[in-house]
């Protein structure tokens, strides 16, 4: 799959892979207690689904 994009975000590039790709190392962006968004300081009002 190839995508053209002007500007992303790189969260939503990652969302992306694991949603469509299936990729496994973009899924630890969001999976599990030890996911990367947890810990990043610019999403500190998030909440995680299980």
């Amino acid at each position: 799959m190839e995508c053209m994009l002007v500007r992303s975000d790189g969260y939503m590039t990652a969302w992306m892979l694991y949603q469509l790709c299936g990729d496994e190392e973009a899924a630890k962006v969001f999976v599990g207690d030890d996911a990367e968004i947890l810990h990043n300081s610019n999403w500190q009002d998030i909440q995680k689904n299980d």
